[in-house]
Order: C-alpha cells, then structure tokens, then sequence
C-alpha cells in the first residue's frame, strides 16, 4: 500500500513497496491524519470497465462507497477542477471516518499529487485496469453506437478521442526492466488515431458544437496526432513500442480486462481487502 505525505522526497519514498503499517511506523512524527477505512484508487482509461468493475465489487462488499466524476457530471461535458477535487476531498472523508471506498481515475497522478499537498496517510490501493489498444476501440465503437440508439443512453456516450488521449498520457515505451504489456505499430496507432480524429469532428458537426474552419481543423489533427505519437513513445526512429505504464510506481496492481472478466477482477480486489483486515 502507498502513503503520501507533503514533502516530496517522502513521497518518492513512500511511492516504493512497503506495507501500511511500517510506514506508520517510520514516520509517526509527522503531523498528519490517517484514514482508516480501506480505499482503493482504480484507474484506467474511459470504456475500459472501471464502473463494471466496481458493481461487482459493490455485490462482494455493498458497504463500500463509490466515488466517480460521472456519478456527478455529465460525462459528455468538460470536468471542472473544482469538481474532481470536491471529489478528491469527500473520498478522503470516507476513510478518515473509517468508511471503505473505491474511487474511479483516468490516472492515478492526479490523486496522488492531491495528496501529496495533505498531510494524510491513506491504505491506499492503487490498481491500474488494462485494455489493449485494439480491444479498447472495439470496445469505444459498441459503448457509442448503443448509447446512440433509440433506446440507448446518449450520457454513455464518449468523445471518440478521449480514451486516446487517455491511454497515451498512461502508457508510453517501456522502460528496460519494465513488463511489456502490448507491443503498437506506428502504421497501427496512425491509422486509429486519424479515424477516431475524423469521427469526433463528425459528432461534433451533427451536435451543432462550434468548430474551427476546416483548413484549422486539418492542421490541429496533424499537430494532436504528432503530441499522440510522442506520448506513446514513437519518434522519426521508432516504428513499434513496447507499452508499459508511463509511471509503474503509481501502481500496486495492474489487472488485464482483456484477460479476466469484470467479476474476477472484482474478485482479485476483495480478496485484497481481506488480506487488509488480515493485516
């Protein structure tokens, strides 16, 4: 588990392995609060299958509380800071006051650097959900065509763009030590990228939003498609990346959706919230 406090070569510190109880231990004079309810940061990009995750969580534990920006905006809209860190604040609460959570997250970095401006101790679990490239936009396509349906909720729509964006600001080349998780082709992600780039221009035109003259439109596609490459680790030499999450040390566990189903995931996080109260 990971504790984070204000100074921030503590916090490079406590980012490595070390249980709960030890870093109490070695740091008990610092000032600080310490939650005492079991919190699990889950993070992972849009449409990987965070909520179905923690439904049948919430079936094994229905005490535990739920925290999630969609459970407090509309998702098709842009999130406001003040928003993320009022939710930020109320998850801590739940485990100040001895209350379990799970709180959803794109990335974990943005909680922990929260944290890192509390003094506050959390049980923290922070559990990264992979989705390989291609099972991701398979997965985008189906969530957005149902959500278009007659019968569908247009709330579960995504902008066609966002679990990019999102999966290449978590993963990028991997490091030598690091595990490989997916290998990616230039000629793969280029192609994804422009078509997802195409379709997000396309919903925003037929949802009337304002949209730049089309030669603007034309130069912002190469421009974000140069910053999506560069983020995933591809230069003028690189044609395959081996992915690997950007920042491994954030994370004390990755499960692959694509592997285990959103039951055993759930289940492989209960049995660590026994092993916690074991603890």
């Amino acid at each position: 588990m990971k504790c984070i406090f204000l100074n921030e070569s503590i916090v490079n510190y406590l980012l490595m392995e070390s249980s709960f109880q030890a870093q109490l231990a070695e740091f008990h004079y610092f000032p600080c609060y310490v939650g005492k309810g079991d919190f699990i940061l889950i993070a992972g990009t849009s449409t990987v299958g965070k909520s179905s995750i923690v439904k049948a969580l919430k079936e094994l534990e229905p005490d535990r509380f739920e925290e999630d920006l969609d459970l407090r905006r509309d998702p098709r809209e842009p999130t406001d800071p003040l928003m993320q860190f009022a939710m930020f604040g109320d998850a801590i609460d739940h485990s100040l006051n001895g209350r379990s959570v799970i709180m959803h997250a794109d990335r974990s970095g943005g909680f922990l650097e929260y944290l890192s401006t509390q003094n506050i101790i959390l049980p923290l679990r922070s559990v990264l959900i992979f989705c390989p490239f291609t099972e991701l936009l398979k997965r985008l396509e189906d969530r957005n065509n149902q959500a278009q349906q007659q019968d569908g909720d247009i709330k579960n729509f995504r902008d066609p763009l966002v679990p990019l964006d999102q999966f290449s600001r978590i993963y990028t080349q991997k490091q030598s030590s690091e595990e490989t998780l997916e290998l990616l082709t230039r000629a793969q992600v280029t192609e994804a990228y422009n078509s997802q780039f195409d379709k997000m221009i396309a919903y925003a035109r037929d949802a009337l939003h304002p949209l730049p003259i089309d030669e603007q439109i034309a130069i912002d596609k190469v421009l974000s498609l140069k910053e999506f490459l560069s983020n995933l680790g591809f230069n003028e030499t690189v044609e395959i990346v081996e992915i690997a999450p950007r920042h491994t040390s954030h994370y004390d566990l990755i499960l692959n959706s694509n592997e285990l189903s959103y039951v055993e995931m759930a289940g492989v996080l209960h049995a660590g919230t026994i092993a916690s109260l074991a603890e």
